[in-house]
């Protein structure tokens, strides 16, 4: 007759933030046990497991920066459609200020439209550069200081912009940092893989072959494990919950713009996976 498996799996369906965390606890964990590192296999795992750690910790720091990143980059196409705008608006008014001064920068904002901000983060960038520069001309500054808001939205586009480019070399540099590094997702599948099939599994047999030596250990890893495990069924229970109230998910319109796929190619390959299942051993 087989032995009843009393410890548990870390669900697959956590995040990777989650599984980040727990491993930091199980690491915090161990490390405290000073009598647990004399253990070679125990040894080998946990430093295995603290690797992987850091390196999930740093891989999701780069998606952080990333996030940073899109919204900064919907904050300078917000600043370019601004400035379209406050342009429009004196094209359409009938005052001699307007007619004199802004066909000329309707002029040069036009040789570039709206249509800048659907473009990648390198030709938006670009384009927004050769924008500014061509609004900073000497003949121009008359028309802009001419027409009130026109300097305000051009320089909301520089700040904007310069905001983009000092963040995505922060990114660029951490990708070169860190080439060598998996995806978050992927480091994930290996983490868990540590934790559910190498620790957890030594853990269940060992408190039972030295309770002295490893019971203790073995119910905190346990414990983090569990109290996880309850946020994944919390969470599932509400998301099931939510379908059966309806939501209004089918029936209402997605607000928003469609993004545009030459963006979406920027937006890194690499996303924090929101719990989708990986299979692995569950025996």
């Amino acid at each position: 007759m087989g032995r009843i498996r009393k410890m548990k799996y870390l669900h697959t369906a956590s995040r990777t933030t989650e599984v980040d965390a727990v491993s930091d606890q199980i690491v915090a964990m161990y490390e405290a046990r000073t009598a647990l590192k004399t253990e070679p296999y125990l040894a080998a795992t946990m430093a295995t497991l603290k690797s992987q750690s850091e390196q999930i910790t740093e891989a999701i720091k780069r998606l952080k920066i990333l996030s940073e990143l899109e919204d900064l980059d919907a904050v300078r196409d917000r600043a370019i459609s601004a400035l379209g705008h406050v342009l429009n608006g004196y094209a359409n008014m009938p005052t001699d200020d307007a007619r004199q001064h802004t066909p000329p920068l309707k002029k040069v904002f036009d040789n570039y439209t709206l249509s800048i901000t659907r473009e990648n983060y390198e030709s938006e960038s670009s384009l927004i550069e050769s924008l500014l520069a061509d609004l900073s001309a000497t003949a121009l500054q008359v028309h802009i200081t001419a027409l009130p808001g026109v300097s305000e939205a051009i320089a909301a586009v520089r700040t904007a912009q310069s905001a983009f480019t000092t963040k995505q070399v922060v990114y660029l540099e951490a990708l070169a940092k860190d080439k060598t590094l998996q995806s978050a997702s992927a480091l994930k599948l290996s983490l868990l893989t540590t934790i559910n099939t190498k620790l957890i599994r030594y853990l269940d047999v060992m408190k039972d072959v030295d309770a002295a030596k490893y019971a203790d250990f073995a119910a905190a890893v346990a414990q983090a494990v569990d109290e996880q495990n309850a946020v994944i069924a919390m969470r599932h229970t509400l998301d099931e919950k939510k379908k059966k109230e309806g939501n209004g998910g089918d029936t209402k319109k997605k607000k928003g713009k469609e993004k545009d796929k030459g963006k979406e190619k920027d937006k890194k390959k690499e996303k924090d996976d929101e719990g989708d299942d990986i299979t692995l051993p569950t025996e």
